[in-house]
């Protein structure tokens, strides 16, 4: 199975999903692209969505 993202700035990363371990997986080609679009987030960059994503914490308390 393949997947392709669209950035909001045109360029596109595929992943794939590795058949031993079902994991998604960045295609080689694509990783240089990752590399940069962390190296942003850890340099301070928030994502303005990131609150909307239930952390472990949140999602232990639903049970």
């Amino acid at each position: 199975m393949k997947l392709t993202l669209q950035l909001p700035d045109g360029k596109r990363v595929s992943f794939h999903v590795d058949e031993e371990t079902y994991r998604l997986v960045v295609d080689e080609k694509d990783e240089d692209t990752i590399r940069y679009l962390v190296s942003q987030t850890v340099d301070g960059e928030q994502d303005s969505d990131s609150s909307d994503v239930p952390t472990t914490e949140d999602q232990s308390k639903c049970k």
